[in-house]
């Protein structure tokens, strides 16, 4: 893939997984493509209320986490329920990118629905022993959206 059409391509992603991270519920449909932003990055927000959703966020997002990704049951996780609901709202969508935990969120999306998806993931904590190959439907990134480093 030309480099100049990667970077491009990345830095779409950065705005749409940015547009995500601003959204209540962390994930952001545009047309055919659904952003899903990883755990909640902080406790504190901008005011009581803020705070409040933001620590039930991080909480929950960190229980997730660290039993249901190692376990294999993040179709459970509350992020998965929350992106699985807005496919259900945008059924238009045909790609998911997703960063961090937003990227296992978007794995287990697609696999649960016979990999008719295409997939980008930014640095997505996964335990995936399948020898599958990755293609032009299914992109994984150890890095940021920002940078250029493919799996």
């Amino acid at each position: 893939m030309d480099e100049g059409l990667v970077e491009n391509h990345n830095l779409l992603h950065a705005e749409g997984l940015k547009r995500a991270y601003n959204a209540d519920n962390r994930i952001y449909a545009d047309g055919n493509k659904m952003y899903i932003a990883g755990t909640e990055p902080s406790m504190i927000g901008n005011g009581f209320w803020d705070t409040l959703n933001r620590s039930k966020n991080f909480i929950m997002d960190w229980k997730d986490n660290f039993t249901k990704i190692p376990t294999n049951t993040y179709n459970t996780s509350w992020k998965y329920t929350r992106a699985k609901e807005a496919l259900d709202k945008h059924p238009e969508v045909d790609t998911f990118i997703g960063h961090s935990a937003g990227g296992s969120t978007a794995l287990e999306l697609n696999k649960r629905h016979g990999n008719k998806y295409k997939t980008v993931t930014y640095g997505a904590p996964v335990f995936d022993f399948s020898s599958a190959p990755l293609s032009d439907r299914n992109m994984r990134y150890r890095a940021r959206s920002e940078e250029h480093t493919s799996e």
